[in-house]
């Protein structure tokens, strides 16, 4: 039902997915449409894969292996998502001919490829390769910002001029956040066009499956 790739559906089934979860029911149709879009969750399961999945089925389609650009950013706050949104890129993305790269404090600068379709990383080591001239972002298709919260907004506001300074004026923007949305439109307000707002309240966990087991193990058999 949401129309994604068949490689796509292929590495879902791989994985043991089933069905979408709420976040991607209600968020992916609406990336899909290449809509500049804003999702304010608490908490909620899958969120990483409600915009690596569209924006892997929307890039593949620029995609050319043998003249590879930089289509998609993905920028987070902290080394630790880099890491989680790469894994989930590669899982997703198995029978794809889709490049991407993590930036991140182990990143060798002079190790970085020129040749790839998607970047991931925190926004101030994004922008400190910007400005040494590491990076181009002339040929930006999407751009997606996840759990940039706790960001002070004064260093925030700078750092996103910067970065759309740099960026293709025809784009899609997608940002997902934990706070108000008045706040992050009011930083994105110059970026963003038409944008439609998705607010997703807490998700409750489903723990009928959860079971508990005890193995009580003698003195002598700790070893």
């Amino acid at each position: 039902k949401l129309d994604l790739l068949p490689q796509l559906r292929h590495s879902i089934e791989d994985l043991g997915y089933k069905k979408p979860t709420l976040i991607q029911k209600k968020v992916i149709p609406i990336i899909k449409k290449e809509i500049d879009t804003i999702v304010i969750f608490k908490s909620q399961t899958g969120k990483i894969a409600t915009f690596v999945l569209p924006m892997l089925n929307k890039l593949n389609k620029f995609v050319k292996p043998n003249y590879r650009v930089l289509r998609g950013l993905i920028i987070t706050a902290t080394d630790e998502l880099v890491e989680q949104i790469s894994d989930e890129i590669t899982e997703y993305g198995k029978y794809l001919e889709i490049k991407h790269d993590k930036i991140n404090k182990t990143t060798q600068i002079e190790n970085l490829s020129n040749e790839t379709d998607i970047i991931v990383g925190t926004l101030a080591q994004l922008n400190t390769l910007i400005a040494n001239k590491k990076l181009e972002l002339n040929s930006i298709n999407m751009l997606v910002f996840y759990k940039i919260d706790n960001i002070p907004k004064i260093k925030l506001n700078e750092d996103i001029k910067f970065l759309f300074s740099k960026c293709s004026k025809k784009r899609q923007v997608v940002i997902f956040s934990t706070t108000n949305s008045q706040n992050i439109k009011k930083v994105f307000k110059k970026f963003l066009f038409k944008p439609v707002t998705i607010k997703l309240s807490r998700q409750k966990n489903n723990v009928i499956l959860a079971k508990h087991i005890i193995y009580k193990i003698n003195q002598n058999k700790k070893d």
